[in-house]
């Protein structure tokens, strides 16, 4: 069984929700130490209340969308303070669904500024022996959505595709660092954002999820698991890859 301790701090980002939240929970419940990263202190708050033990849950607000080019500093900082990070995990990100003729360029660009961008500029920043522990570990979130076609979701698909790519070329580059790179593509996941948009994810959504999911639904705790394999040890020979979790989806 995985097992970290007190001193192996990782970054998560996207924290406060979702499965950046749930990444942070599994850590911190198998002895690790959580930097969490996110825009909303509050709802990081909250998930810190989650926490099995609370006091290895440190909470850093930070608009990475908005201060890209202060990203490298940000994690500098935070490695000040909390010593070397074992690991990085960028969770953070943006979606939605925009056919081609309502697209908007600066909302395009928004959404490559924080998906693609962002794990960019925390990558840089992550990837310093002053920074980072030997043996490190960056796990960035991509989605099948870069590998499977879907109407209304080209921008959202080409910043995962992007995210695709450079794993594989800074994998290569950071090997010589013996940091490993990865990225996660869920399927469709269950996350509380259901909870706020009843009309889209009502019974006939679900139902089509049934069909097009051969293992049904995917949870927060499937992503979380397959990404702690990755930030340890355990995962010591791999780097570079695409790990799908989509319960089957790209099989059909």
């Amino acid at each position: 069984m995985i097992q970290f301790n007190p001193d192996n701090v990782f970054l998560v980002t996207g924290a406060s929700s979702g499965l950046g939240k749930a990444i942070a929970l599994k850590i911190i419940a198998l002895g690790g130490s959580v930097i969490a990263v996110s825009r909303n202190s509050d709802k990081l708050n909250l998930s810190r209340n989650e926490a099995i033990e609370p006091e290895r849950f440190f909470i850093e607000p930070f608009d990475l969308s908005a201060s890209l080019e202060e990203i490298p500093d940000f994690i500098k900082q935070c490695a000040k303070k909390y010593g070397k990070l074992a690991g990085l995990v960028h969770s953070a990100g943006i979606g939605g669904v925009t056919p081609l003729k309502v697209l908007d360029l600066s909302e395009a660009k928004s959404m490559f500024d924080i998906n693609y961008f962002g794990a960019l500029m925390l990558t840089k920043g992550f990837c310093d022996k002053r920074i980072c522990t030997a043996n490190a570990s960056v796990v960035i979130l991509s989605s099948i959505a870069a590998i499977q076609g879907n109407s209304g979701l080209g921008n959202y698909s080409a910043t995962k595709g992007a995210v695709n790519s450079l794993v594989q070329s800074l994998a290569v580059e950071t090997a010589k660092q013996n940091i490993r790179i990865n990225a996660i593509s869920p399927g469709f996941i269950v996350t509380e954002i259901i909870q706020h948009a009843p009309n889209v994810y009502n019974d006939e959504f679900f139902t089509k999820i049934k069909e097009e999911y051969p293992l049904g639904e995917g949870h927060p705790e499937d992503v979380a698991s397959a990404c702690i394999f990755l930030l340890s040890h355990s995962a010591r020979w791999i780097t570079g890859q695409n790990i799908i979790i989509d319960g089957g989806r790209t099989l059909l």
